[in-house]
């Protein structure tokens, strides 16, 4: 399920324009995926800023037993990894050093799990401790090419087209290991979902997020969160329903003042807000665009929040990407996308045995049965070896398709 899409932003050169097509091009693999399922949120292009502690995070995939982070990396030429696991890029021909994006993306987990911590008693049904196991993929774009030092195995790493087969295997592991027993509720995958977006701020000039409830941080053992989390996570400042927990909410004027109504329950909650001098019951006033909490007693004023910026705001300056073409009957379509049931590796092989062929994980030794379907009417398939190329063929409308390419030619 898409819960946010990319954030358009105006470019200021060709650098931060490639960035923005490379986040595009992520998302519509990620929405092409999962935008039908009900168990993982995506959300692209989080930006969240705490008191001036900022976190931009390209996509957040949110499932059942915790969160991945997915960054997006635009290369055209050359990106590697030496045994250090020190990255550099290639530009101009020549191989400069850059930041790890992995490490990167560790931090931004850290910050972000810091402040679900801070607001688990409103995200949670209950007080069971859950371990929110945060993965990291690092997606280089389709034209890039991936250097890596020898015998070195970074399973974080992969082309932006590999993505959504790795978040696959990345989820059903976790299941396997857990047997549904830690698994986030419905309910609660919901309200964290509302809660990230509630605290997204876009780097748009007059946009704000709503600030009501200040939630200080718990200092003791995480209640939803890994088991290292940052000592000292800032404060979140979040509506939220009185009625359901809800951030789900909607600012609107009635006869007593400024309120919420609760998009989900439907019901109100009220806006409380006392004056930062002298501690009294501010009102809030609507200025145009800003919503300010005045104080009747001192009069010391402050913005509340502003409303977010409608469609014609945001002005878009990169053309979108053109979207792949659908292929047409009959045409190859590559598909090197099997996993290892067992460890989730993509390192599988194509064998010959007793029974026909059969797929071995190099990683871990596990062998898998080939069971192929048609594409086109669901029909029994079989497979065709020519070289290290494998073709699947239906039985039925003799319809043909890559199925697999081995690495290395294998009897």
């Amino acid at each position: 399920m898409i819960i946010k899409e990319p954030d358009e932003f105006r470019v200021a050169n060709a650098m931060e324009k490639a960035g923005m097509e490379a986040e595009k091009q992520m998302a519509f693999y990620l929405r092409r995926s999962f935008a039908s399922d009900a168990n993982i949120y995506i959300a692209n292009s989080v930006r969240i800023d705490i008191d001036g502690d900022v976190a931009q995070i390209d996509h957040l995939v949110i499932h059942p037993y915790g969160l991945i982070i997915v960054e997006s990396k635009s290369v055209t030429t050359t990106v590697g990894v030496n045994s250090y696991m020190e990255w550099y890029r290639e530009y101009n021909g020549t191989k400069k050093g850059m930041a790890s994006p992995i490490q990167q993306a560790k931090r931004q987990g850290e910050f972000l799990i810091g402040l679900l911590n801070s607001s688990a008693a409103r995200l949670m049904d209950t007080s069971q401790t859950r371990e929110a196991r945060l993965s990291i993929l690092v997606a280089i774009s389709d034209h890039g090419i991936i250097e890596r030092a020898p015998g070195l195995d970074i399973p974080q790493v992969c082309k932006a087209d590999q993505v959504t087969d790795r978040i696959k295997a990345i989820v059903n592991r976790r299941i396997a290991e857990d047997k549904l027993a830690h698994a986030l509720k419905k309910d609660e995958l919901t309200r964290i979902g509302h809660f990230i977006i509630a605290l997204h701020k876009p780097l748009i000039k007059g946009y704000s997020t709503p600030a009501q409830t200040t939630v200080a941080v718990a200092e003791t053992s995480p209640v939803y969160g890994s088991k290292t989390t940052p000592e000292k996570a800032p404060s979140v400042n979040i509506p939220f329903c009185k009625y359901c927990n809800s951030f789900d909410l909607k600012l609107t004027n009635g006869k007593f003042g400024f309120y919420y109504i609760c998009n989900d329950c439907k019901k109100n909650t009220a806006i409380v807000v006392n004056c930062r001098k002298c501690n009294q019951k501010a009102k809030i006033v609507k200025d145009g665009d800003n919503y300010d909490a005045v104080c009747p007693g001192c009069g010391y004023k402050e913005n509340y929040c502003t409303e977010p910026p409608t469609k014609t705001d945001i002005i878009p300056v990169a053309a979108p990407i053109k979207q792949p073409e659908v292929q047409p009957a009959n045409t190859v379509i590559p598909s090197d996308s099997h996993l290892c049931r067992k460890c989730g590796s993509e390192k599988l092989t194509i064998l010959y045995g007793k029974f026909g062929y059969y797929f071995k994980c190099s990683a871990c030794t596990e062998n898998m049965p080939i069971k192929s379907s048609c594409e086109k009417c669901n029909s029994p398939a079989k497979l065709k070896k020519e070289g290290n190329k494998f073709t699947a063929i239906c039985t039925t409308c003799n319809y043909s398709w890559h199925y697999h390419t081995n690495e290395i030619s294998a009897s």
